[in-house]
């Protein structure tokens, strides 16, 4: 990953709409993986954007979380619910 800045703060990610999702083959959304380095992300939206189960994996450990919209993401299971279910406990 390529640094997007150093001693930012960044709190809210919103790539709703950037779908890449091809065949009806789902790949992981990328922002997913830049989500997960900042640790005080409030808010995080990714919008039908082909997210997996892989990718909502990998947000599991923001706990700063205060909004999360998954909509419209065709991809995800009941695996999913599982792990965000754990981010806000």
């Amino acid at each position: 990953m390529t640094k997007l800045c150093v001693g930012c703060r960044l709190d809210r990610i919103d790539s709703s709409g950037s779908f890449l999702c091809t065949y009806n083959r789902c790949r992981n959304h990328p922002s997913s993986e830049y989500a997960m380095h900042f640790k005080n992300l409030q808010s995080l939206e990714i919008c039908g954007g082909g997210l997996t189960d892989v990718g909502v994996a990998n947000i599991t450990d923001l706990r700063s979380l205060m909004l999360l919209n998954l909509s419209l993401n065709h991809c995800l299971t009941d695996a999913s619910l599982e792990l965000i279910a754990g981010i806000f406990i």
